[in-house]
């Protein structure tokens, strides 16, 4: 028998690679439209914004009147005003550039969000693809082993072949099916799992994935520069700092007199006066300590991002060792693997009568876990770059 299981597994391993990250990429854009969490967040964003926006009103008029009772002949008096109370001017102005801020921040957590939703997709698309290739080349071991077992029950039957052997070979057949049948129900778990991040509609091209979308390992400065311009967490983070030193002046700002303009109607006596009235606000009480707080924050705000970026640097400089060290192992495992037919030598081996059908399943499963080593390494060496490359896949 001429099996060149690796042959083919090479050639599948390198079919449609484009198709593959035009497939991920697809699949993301549908998870991007239907997430009900994103849409969910998109909404509350937008109810926080339209209120941050009505703290800048002005407050609302004043309506007030009076009766009075006059003792004896003197006679009643009764009066009627209406007034608007308006903050200093300035005021207005530095509170919207504060809110701006605001609503900056929080549209930035919607970016947060939908990168931690996307990341969470894309890393079950890599399973999907690791799974998909784990089935297929255990199916193509499992059809090796069949046309093994066809050619010892003919064996079987001439007394070339012991019973004891082609038992042998129906227990491996038995644990390949019974691996590709758990492999199976693990990649249908796998894909509910993405199309729950879909809102549990189905997602197009996700059954076809079999390969890697093709990434580049960049130099670590690269990562480090583009995660301080790029990444979501420290956008929001920047903004908040914006906003909380925008916000010191308005509390600033809120230190100043208040005022009140309005008119005023006066019936006293059969005589009628008309007017406006003006009062002045002087904030004693209520804003004592706000200023203190803003400036707080700002301190807070700051402290928040130097963890974050600190964080984050140490966790890109450290999934950056871990790319470069794996990918030194990844290619050791292809070079001893993939450019050898070692399958195919097995086989030779067998049918040339060199070695015996108990050591030849003995090497076929050490050259199976060899693979599904393999298979775990570029698993994992992909999900690292997908980590580090999250700003430019996403």
């Amino acid at each position: 028998m001429k099996c060149r299981i690796l042959s083919l597994i090479v050639a599948v391993m390198a079919f449609g690679t484009q198709a593959n990250a035009d497939g991920v990429s697809h699949i993301l854009q549908q998870i991007k439209q239907n997430n009900t969490q994103l849409k969910a967040l998109n909404a509350d964003i937008e109810a926080q914004a339209a209120e941050i926006r009505s703290s800048n009103n002005l407050s609302d008029p004043t309506v007030d009147g009076a009766y009075l009772f006059g003792a004896g002949k003197v006679g009643d008096k009764w009066e009627i005003g209406i007034s608007q109370g308006f903050d200093w001017p300035g005021i207005y102005s530095a509170r919207g550039k504060a809110n701006n801020a605001r609503i900056d921040a929080i549209n930035r957590s919607y970016g947060k969000q939908q990168i931690e939703i996307l990341m969470q997709a894309q890393n079950l698309c890599l399973e999907i693809i690791c799974l998909n290739r784990r089935i297929a080349f255990e199916q193509r071991i499992l059809a090796n082993l069949d046309s093994l077992y066809t050619k010892s029950m003919k064996g079987l039957e001439y007394g070339e072949i012991s019973i004891l052997d082609t038992n042998k070979l129906k227990i491996e057949r038995l644990g390949m099916t019974q691996s590709i049948a758990g492999n199976q129900t693990l990649l249908e778990a796998k894909i509910k799992e993405l199309e729950a991040l879909n809102g549990n509609i189905a997602l197009e091209g996700v059954r076809t994935l079999a390969d890697y979308p093709h990434q580049t390992l960049r130099a670590l400065p690269d990562y480090l520069e583009e995660m301080k311009a790029i990444d979501p967490e420290l956008l929001q983070i920047g903004s908040e700092i914006d906003a909380s030193n925008k916000q010191v002046s308005v509390s600033k700002m809120q230190n100043l007199p208040k005022f009140s303009l309005g008119y005023r109607h006066v019936n006293e006596i059969g005589d009628h006066f008309n007017g406006v009235g003006v009062g002045v606000s002087i904030p004693v009480f209520e804003n004592r300590g706000k200023s203190k707080a803003a400036k707080a924050q700002v301190i807070a705000s700051q402290l928040a991002f130097d963890n974050a970026l600190n964080n984050r640097s140490a966790e890109i400089s450290s999934q950056h060792g871990k790319a470069v060290a794996m990918g030194e192992q990844l290619k050791g495992y292809r070079d001893a693997i993939e450019k050898c037919n070692n399958i195919e030598i097995l086989d030779k081996a067998l049918y040339g009568g060199q070695i015996s059908l108990i050591n030849y399943l003995l090497e076929l499963r050490y050259f199976i876990e060899a693979q599904n080593a393999l298979i775990d390494i570029e698993y994992d060496y992909n999900s690292i770059l997908t980590d580090l490359n999250r700003y430019t896949n996403l």
